[in-house]
């Protein structure tokens, strides 16, 4: 039977639509959408960093402080993108974490940039449940081999100060004590805190006669009698054991001059010491639980004596890191 010319131009382009929705293979058609930013909560990279340019195949670490916002739900899960195109969903997330049931908190993430040169966009998404979501995203440019992370004038806090006395050399992140703990979801199931991530610690030693501004890794803390545990957060005693070890040695090279090959020849290792005394001005080396070699530059240490001698102050560093 043949149709009519005017039903025709009804009949075909409904048979052109129902083809293209039947897939023969029962592969899932190639579609995009847009990341939706209907929720409340606050995504705030540490440090305010929005870019970076990395090696094929070198790892980028990363940090979140989410909060709740005043009229939204707590976040629940943290969602990780990688896009080629700003503001498209363009396939599943590649990694799904469970955050903590708390208002506010910092989120370390490990991302392993591509193995060949381009740009990727990584999207952090934040579920807030109730279909509501937070998104943002660093541009991530892979070319080159070898890159330096540097970061200026961090300031820490000794063991009896306010000030967070914790740092990760690979992201440029500062840790309170709260963020370094494991902690629970909403449906009650343990997640994981930050501290793999802490590689400098101060103190001031020895802990029973405070006098010496110190430099250390977490676990040595605890090998020098500090506190194993923590009720600052939530009033029950929390575990601040464990972490990273990371190694500490002098040094004559020249913080400000410093490149990657000077990097490279610091003769600093894992039979290296755990901690290491330091000075104003002085310059120390450091490998971390990656196995990079850094410069650490004291730039500045407060306190009284009276402050030193009760496990107070603070110590102003810069630090040179291979990637």
């Amino acid at each position: 039977m043949r149709l009519p010319l005017r039903l025709l131009a009804y009949v075909l382009p409904v048979m052109v639509l129902l083809s293209s929705c039947d897939s023969t293979d029962g592969d899932p058609l190639d579609q995009t959408e847009p990341f939706e930013n209907n929720g409340t909560s606050t995504i705030e990279l540490v440090p305010n960093q929005n870019s970076y340019s990395v090696g094929p195949g070198q790892k980028v670490i990363l940090s979140l402080k989410i909060t709740k916002g005043a009229s939204g739900n707590r976040p629940q899960k943290l969602r990780l993108y990688e896009t080629s195109t700003v503001g498209t969903k363009e396939r599943e997330a590649f990694q799904k974490i469970d955050l903590k049931n708390v208002d506010s908190q910092t989120k370390t993430i490990e991302y392993t940039a591509p193995t060949t040169n381009g740009t990727t966009y990584l999207y952090f998404e934040v579920d807030e449940s109730g279909d509501k979501y937070k998104t943002t995203y660093v541009t991530v440019i892979v070319s080159g081999t070898v890159a330096i992370a540097e970061w200026n004038n961090i300031e820490l806090g000794a063991q009896n100060d306010a000030k967070a006395s914790r740092f990760a050399s690979a992201s440029g992140q500062i840790y309170a004590v709260c963020d370094i703990l494991k902690g629970v979801t909403a449906e009650g199931d343990s997640t994981d805190g930050n501290l793999k991530y802490v590689d400098i610690l101060y103190r001031i030693t020895p802990k029973d006669n405070p006098a010496i501004p110190t430099l250390m890794s977490n676990p040595q803390s605890i090998t020098d009698g500090f506190a194993k545990t923590t009720t600052q957060c939530d009033g029950t005693p929390r575990s601040v054991e464990g972490g990273s070890l990371s190694y500490f040695a002098t040094t004559t090279a020249d913080y400000a001059t410093a490149d990657a090959d000077a990097l490279k020849a610091l003769t600093v290792s894992s039979s290296s010491a755990q901690k290491i005394a330091v000075v104003k001005g002085g310059t120390y080396a450091f490998l971390n639980a990656d196995n990079k070699k850094g410069l650490i530059k004291v730039n500045d240490i407060t306190g009284s004596a009276a402050d030193i001698n009760a496990g107070k102050g603070t110590i102003n560093i810069s630090v040179k890191v291979l990637r």
